[in-house]
């Protein structure tokens, strides 16, 4: 075996103390990482729902068939976590359904050819998937502006779980699967707060976001949804 003289021998020891020192820094530098990110945690209080406004019973919407989480889910083609990108002026829009369907004959018996409404449309970026597929980074939901005052106030930068579905109507856009209960609020603290507090949504109030998915994700077909109206 060669022998290192003196001056190799120093360079091989301070190579050896400067790679355990670096990695003493990358260690240092993680765990200072987790206690930060510990240190947030810690200082976020806890949420209620009483931090939310609850949209108020209404008998217009008495009579929902989407009462629960479970219906909620499996009615839905999309469940997104998602931020408001923007939110448009009412605008009327038109639909004309397509010759010879059902709605065209029924429409045609009633002496008109097409269907206009009022509608409001909001612009949300999608940042998690929960159930269903949606490749695009922002897609438009739309709510009927005549009833927009029972829905939440939503404004730019607010970040709501939707529970949404493909309506013909908007021509492949998404509508809410249901007026109030389609709507959960998303706390600091990952923990969701249903918009409108019904009994069957109750105990979904103060659910971690990770059992949350887990429920919407599992959920099972039990009914039919009534034909798409809106």
């Amino acid at each position: 075996m060669k022998k290192l003289g003196l001056k190799e021998l120093l360079n091989t020891r301070g190579k050896k103390i400067a790679a355990c020192l670096c990695a003493g820094v990358l260690l240092l530098g993680g765990a200072g990482a987790g206690i930060g990110r510990w240190a947030y945690l810690r200082s976020i209080p806890p949420s209620s729902q009483s931090d939310y406004p609850v949209l108020p019973e209404y008998d217009l919407f008495s009579s929902e068939p989407v009462t629960d989480l479970e219906r909620l889910s499996t009615y839905s083609d999309l469940v997104v976590v998602a931020t408001v990108d923007e939110v448009y002026p009412p605008q009327t829009v038109t639909y004309t359904p397509p010759k010879d369907s059902n709605e065209a004959v029924i429409l045609e018996k009633q002496g008109i050819q097409n269907i206009s409404s009022d509608k409001t449309r909001v612009d949300v970026k999608v940042n998690q998937v929960l159930r269903g597929r949606e490749s695009r980074k922002v897609i438009s939901v739309w709510r009927h502006t005549e009833y927009e005052y029972l829905d939440p106030d939503l404004k730019k930068g607010d970040t709501m779980i939707l529970f949404l579905y493909h309506s013909a109507l908007m021509e492949g856009d998404y509508v809410m699967t249901s007026s109030q209960s389609g709507y959960y609020y998303l706390a600091a603290d990952n923990k969701v707060y249903p918009a409108r507090v019904t009994e069957a949504l109750k105990e979904t109030s103060g659910m971690s976001l990770g059992e949350f998915k887990r429920q919407v994700k599992n959920a099972k077909m039990k009914e039919i949804l009534p034909e798409d109206t809106g």
